[in-house]
């Protein structure tokens, strides 16, 4: 039983040395891990990624928080273009090249899991926290984007992740802060977000992200009992994880919460949280505050039934799926998961800083100025 409740958390481990990431997944083999090679270096952390991997009893996923490019895991890696680039440039082949430069220089490292694409519609001008990560506000062409990014991502066996289910966008708070809010109706959700989780889910998506956002006209139909004081963000309600998620939209793969270190977490204490993410059906809780009370708070759960053993397999297929799906387990028994440190060259090469500056040439808009407010002044 511990080796399960242990796959059920990922956590980036952050401010442990080398030693003491050994140390430390001994004891607790976790799911997965969202690692930091800027805090190694890429030449250590794929020694150490190797290391981990080949002592490990079942391989790790490792995560990068890869939206733009692999720059958000690797020191020097490449940033090929923001959400919003590729919406001025007009050009999906960005967003599939964000994928694949992602694929071709985590991969190099060690990685097998990349936090993107993000699959949110900027609806809302005031919003700031995806304004310029979405791929703008046409659900079409964010659409196309996300399925250019996981057929580049997955060309090197890096499993995207699509994020931010049910979607961010609508309205302006930051679930970083506070529980946020999809406040659509359930017909406006299934012609936009419905849409592009719907496409994705039906070419193969992998892993999708669960976020600390309620979406109240979907969870007021699948549940019409529920009372407004008792709906729960995503990563804890089972009405849009069970109901929306794996029985409408038909996702048969990998959830994870987003980082539940977030406050839009807590809408009730952690200890009941923890379990709950997983009994409401999402598979892996990402963020541990502390392992011995957050892996008791698992263990709770299991013993007093808000997590059936039912569920318990369930999560736990699917996280093996998941890696089983990029051949994890093969390299695990043919002992493939040593890289070579020539392999680095790919980090930031020529060709992709290339693709780069053609992407950020592209995305320059030109605009009126009909009001004479260029150059900017603070006045």
């Amino acid at each position: 039983e511990h080796e399960k409740i242990c796959q059920l958390f990922a956590d980036p481990l952050m401010g442990m040395s080398r030693q003491e990431l050994g140390d430390f997944l001994e004891r607790w083999p976790l799911g997965g891990i969202p690692f930091r090679a800027a805090l190694f270096g890429n030449e250590e952390a794929q020694e150490i990624l190797t290391e981990l991997q080949e002592k490990a009893r079942i391989p790790y996923l490792v995560a990068g928080n890869c939206e733009s490019g692999p720059n958000g895991a690797l020191p020097g890696g490449t940033l090929v273009a923001s959400g919003a680039q590729v919406r001025a440039s007009r050009d999906v082949r960005f967003a599939y090249e964000v994928g694949r430069i992602t694929g071709a220089e985590t991969s190099a490292v060690g990685y097998n899991w990349s936090f993107g694409p993000v699959g949110d519609i900027l609806m809302n001008w005031r919003n700031s926290l995806i304004n310029t990560r979405a791929y703008g506000n046409d659900a079409d062409f964010v659409s196309e984007c996300v399925e250019n990014y996981n057929k580049g991502c997955m060309e090197y066996g890096v499993v995207p992740c699509l994020k931010h289910f049910p979607g961010d966008g609508w309205e302006e708070r930051d679930q970083h802060l506070t529980i946020s809010n999809n406040g659509l109706s359930c017909e406006e959700w299934d012609e936009t977000f419905g849409r592009i989780y719907r496409k994705s889910i039906e070419n193969g998506v992998l892993s999708i992200m669960a976020a600390h956002f309620t979406l109240p006209a979907y969870q007021r139909r699948l549940n019409p009992q529920l009372e407004e004081k008792d709906m729960q963000p995503a990563c804890l309600s089972p009405e849009l994880i069970e109901g929306l998620l794996r029985k409408q939209l038909g996702f048969n793969g990998l959830v994870v919460t987003d980082q539940t270190k977030m406050m839009g977490y807590y809408g009730m204490s952690r200890l009941k949280a923890v379990p709950r993410s997983i009994a409401c059906g999402c598979d892996m809780v990402l963020g541990v505050n502390d392992m011995e009370e957050d892996y008791e708070a698992m263990k709770a759960g299991i013993r007093y039934g808000v997590i059936t053993r039912e569920r318990l397999q369930d999560a736990l297929y699917r996280i093996l799926g998941c890696k089983a799906a990029v051949g994890l387990h093969r390299k695990k028994a043919e002992g493939g998961f040593a890289r070579k440190k020539e392999e680095l060259g790919v980090i930031g090469c020529k060709e992709h800083q290339a693709i780069a500056r053609e992407a950020a040439k592209k995305a320059i808009t030109l605009v009126k100025n009909t009001r004479s407010q260029i150059p900017l002044s603070p006045q």
